[in-house]
């Protein structure tokens, strides 16, 4: 009874855990008008390796955005890990799950990072979430670079230019290694309920 329970619960253990890195995904106070051009938001990073599910946004208009993830070279360049290029559907928060094959896989490190180019409700301006000043217990930071062609993986860019800015937007990822905290909580609860079943 005794080794049932506990490969039971070592499957529990090594099975996905789902976190999510980013911001509040709320309405803020601008709009981004700038196109073809690339952020990379330096305010958070991942502390583990994993793959991105679904993104979460607050969109401002409707048209193509690319979700990226972004792996400091040095400096102020950063290499293009992977992007995820999806249709925003104007204005509210919105979610795109990204299927298993294109689920982007970063390192611990990475940062996320997104590319507006010219939406289609408002062909003279790009941005497509909304943007503010960091909120309560919020951080901000994001640096950016003009890019007609954009870039592919694997390849790097110069973000020379820096603000204090937060964007409604979170990746939602999956990883098969809990953070510390979270293996001390689970053996705590396996601890108890050992004792308690036995």
């Amino acid at each position: 009874m005794k080794k049932k329970f506990f490969i039971i619960l070592f499957l529990l253990y090594c099975s996905v855990w789902a976190e999510t890195i980013g911001h509040n995904i709320i309405s803020r106070s601008y709009q981004d008008s700038a196109t073809y051009i690339n952020f990379v938001d330096t305010s958070v990073s991942f502390n583990i390796s994993g793959k991105i599910e679904s993104w979460n946004i607050y969109g401002t208009r409707s048209g193509p955005l690319s979700l990226q993830v972004y792996r400091k070279v040095s400096g102020t360049v950063y290499m293009l890990v992977g992007e995820n290029t999806v249709t925003t559907n104007s204005t509210g928060s919105q979610t795109f799950s990204i299927a298993s094959a294109n689920q982007i896989q970063f390192q611990a490190g990475d940062f996320i990072g997104w590319r507006f180019t010219a939406t289609t409700s408002v062909p003279s301006q790009g941005g497509s979430i909304y943007f503010g000043t960091p909120g309560t217990g919020e951080t901000g930071g994001v640096r950016w670079a003009h890019s007609t062609p954009g870039i592919t993986n694997g390849q790097t860019l110069d973000f020379i230019n820096a603000d204090n800015r937060t964007y409604s937007i979170q990746a939602n990822f999956n990883t098969n290694v809990p953070e510390p905290s979270t293996f001390l909580l689970f053996f705590a609860a396996a601890i108890f309920l050992y004792k308690k079943n036995r």
